[in-house]
């Protein structure tokens, strides 16, 4: 299991005038992202960040680390970074909520897999089927992501959420029958994903 404490991290933002599409186009060509902040205690409000600043850290860290927000050089605010809107790979706006340290909160941990499934070197592949979990706990002792050691997968079997010993400081809010990564043999995996596509069209017939 990975687990990683609150940062010291200061982002730095400018309060400012929400005006249509056309402001937030040029922001982004000075270098900077429109977001915003919200949550218990505190109104809205509308920033701009950099956006170069902010990528890189989301690239190091991820999106569980507690931040401590400074809004036109006033007192950090404790925030968490809670979405990130995109559009073609391109950053376009990012959300932050505002957070109580010694209040425990609802956030989505990603899961990094570890291990070589002994399965798959008898020909099967790993098929991973969870890339994150719903957890609850005190914002500094959020993990950054999960470990999930698949080192002792066969073919045909499963790993479950219940099978996993999961960090002591969070409590799970995923059920525990999910199928978090299973060995398959090719064959079975292409049938999977025939029958998962002949089911998207079918959703799209009936929806047209």
């Amino acid at each position: 299991m990975m687990s990683t404490t609150s940062t010291s991290f200061q982002l730095k933002a400018e309060s400012r005038k929400v005006e249509g599409g056309s402001t937030s186009k040029r922001l982004r060509k000075q270098g900077r992202l429109p977001a915003v902040v919200y949550g218990q205690g505190i109104d809205s409000i509308s920033l701009s960040v950099d956006a170069r600043e902010i990528i890189n850290y989301v690239r190091s860290k991820g999106l569980t680390d507690v931040v401590h927000l400074v809004v036109d050089g006033k007192k950090p605010i404790p925030v968490m970074i809670k979405d990130v809107q995109r559009q073609d790979e391109k950053w376009q706006h990012v959300d932050l909520i505002k957070v109580d340290k010694n209040k425990p909160i609802k956030v989505r941990v990603p899961l990094e897999y570890i291990g070589i499934a002994p399965g798959t070197k008898s020909g099967g592949i790993l098929d991973i089927q969870e890339t994150s979990v719903e957890v609850e706990g005190l914002p500094d002792h959020i993990p950054a992501s999960i470990e999930i050691d698949v080192s002792s997968l066969d073919i045909s079997e499963k790993l479950l959420v219940k099978d996993v010993s999961w960090p002591k400081e969070v409590s799970l809010f995923t059920q525990e029958d999910i199928i978090l990564a299973s060995v398959v043999l090719p064959s079975t995996l292409e049938a999977n994903d025939e029958a998962s596509s002949q089911d998207t069209a079918q959703e799209t017939d009936v929806t047209t």
